[in-house]
């Protein structure tokens, strides 16, 4: 016998629901700003970073970022695609 609307309506309730939201979520993270790290202001700011990571013994890749010329927090990467920091990058 095969399930039609009048026979589970709950279960079809619960699908429409979830199809809602999915389409939602996946829409928004289309749409939506992943969170740039900041860029700064001028020479004189990257050169006292640069320094301060010199300083600290943490001047790579994980801590700054060379295109950007910033220094990046935890898990952000550098987006190829719009040549900015994405901070919480998850691929």
């Amino acid at each position: 016998m095969t399930a039609t609307y009048a026979g589970h309506p709950v279960l079809n309730l619960i699908f429409l629901v979830l199809y809602s939201f999915t389409a939602y979520f996946y829409a928004a993270s289309m749409t939506f700003d992943p969170g740039f790290v900041p860029k700064l202001n001028g020479i004189a700011e990257q050169k006292a970073v640069i320094d301060e990571l010199l300083r600290l013994w943490k001047f790579d890749e994980t801590n700054f970022c060379v295109t950007c010329m910033i220094r990046t927090p935890l898990r952000s990467k550098h987006c190829r695609r719009c040549q900015r920091c994405v901070a919480k990058h998850d691929q």
